[in-house]
């Protein structure tokens, strides 16, 4: 039995394209997906959009990084830059929220959050 769960930051992309979501799915061994983020682009906000239209039902642990990037600042990459409503840390955490993925304050919190989710899944 596998004790890590599959992880993807960089991958977001996969499962905006409805590529990577499925297999995490089907994977019976995968019992948690991590998604590591940052502020800019629409990754995160349409992996969220997946796992709603999806019914996506593995824990999700999410962490944004640039929470504290000054509002309207462009950011060292193209990727950070947040254009309307959308790119933002908090409407990513908004997005994700609301499909029932946690979100953890910092990325250590990770950890914690995916431990306690395993447990669950371990004691049910």
């Amino acid at each position: 039995m596998q004790t890590m769960p599959r992880a993807f930051g960089f991958l977001v992309s996969l499962i905006a394209a409805t590529l990577g979501g499925p297999l995490f799915a089907a994977d019976s061994e995968t019992r948690a997906v991590v998604l590591i983020g940052e502020i800019g682009g629409s990754d995160e906000e349409a992996a969220a959009e997946w796992i709603r239209e999806s019914g996506f039902d593995k824990p999700v642990v999410a962490f944004i990084s640039g929470r504290t990037a000054p509002p309207g600042k462009r950011m060292g990459h193209a990727g950070a830059i947040i254009s309307g409503n959308k790119g933002s840390a908090q409407s990513k955490i908004e997005a994700l929220t609301a499909v029932g993925a946690e979100i953890a304050d910092t990325i250590e919190d990770v950890v914690t959050l995916v431990a306690r989710h395993l447990a669950k899944v371990t004691t049910a």
